[in-house]
């Protein structure tokens, strides 16, 4: 009989990469992936543990390789301090990476289509959101000039959906103050 495991919530779940910058987050969740994929773990708990392992061993490495002479020094020590804090914040985070290893366990569950479809369906939010906080490009508003549209125009996002109303056939009528 198969199980079913629920998809935990994202925002829930994910909150431990709000601890990581940008440019790690996606370093922290292959980290966890890993776990899962390789079979050894089959507990939120085990994935968070096996994490936490792994990065003591890339850690530990940095250090060695730190000491040899044939390495860059300033630059594995810099490595090694880095990973450091990372294992700081997954030791002092451990609630949120037990929930994290909970959504790996739950991600890894689902069919490869499954999968992508909700990995496309994230990035268009995400695409969509950044879109609405910068301002519309001038290719953009000069497009809707050329279609007719003739109000105010003031977002990347609100330009698109503009445009995709025109494209369709449809037009925007702009009211007029009184």
């Amino acid at each position: 009989m198969a199980t079913f495991l629920p998809f935990p919530d994202i925002a829930a779940d994910r909150k431990l990469l709000d601890f990581f910058p940008q440019n790690e987050k996606s370093t922290i969740a292959n980290l966890y992936l890993a776990q899962v994929r390789s079979g050894q773990a089959t507990t939120p708990e085990a994935v968070h543990r096996l994490a936490l392992e792994a990065l003591r061993e890339r850690w530990g490495r940095a250090i060695e390789y730190s000491r040899q002479p044939w390495g860059n020094r300033d630059a594995e020590l810099a490595r090694a301090e880095r990973l450091a804090e990372q294992l700081g914040i997954l030791t002092r985070q451990a609630a949120a990476g037990v929930a994290y290893g909970a959504w790996a366990l739950a991600r890894e569950a689902l069919s490869p289509a499954e999968r992508e479809r909700r990995k496309n369906s994230n990035g268009a939010q995400y695409v969509r959101s950044s879109m609405d906080r910068e301002p519309a490009t001038e290719p953009q508003i000069s497009h809707l000039r050329k279609l007719g549209y003739t109000g105010d125009i003031q977002t990347k996002g609100h330009a698109s959906s503009l445009i995709d109303v025109y494209h369709r056939g449809g037009r925007v009528e702009v009211a007029v103050a009184v």
